[in-house]
């Protein structure tokens, strides 16, 4: 079962209980959203994203997959 639960995202795959990969529907740029609890993970339309650590109900830790250049941080989730 694929569960879709971030904003930002159209198709996902589910990887296991608690990874799941996203493709970006906008581009999103931390500098401009206050209250992040850490180092955020710019990314733009069309990204893949591999979330990685969805404890916390308004961020998730994501690692950016496509391009593959190593970066990660905290994305919106959903919530926000």
């Amino acid at each position: 079962m694929c569960v879709c639960v971030c904003a930002c995202v159209r198709a996902c795959v589910f990887i296991s209980h608690y990874c799941y990969v996203f493709r970006a529907l906008f581009d999103y740029d931390p500098t401009h959203d206050a209250g992040l609890p850490g180092r955020g993970l710019d990314f733009k339309f069309g990204h893949i994203l591999n979330v990685v650590g969805d404890d916390d109900a308004d961020w998730w830790h994501a690692v950016r997959v496509v391009p593959d250049d190593g970066g990660s941080g905290v994305v919106p989730s959903k919530r926000r």
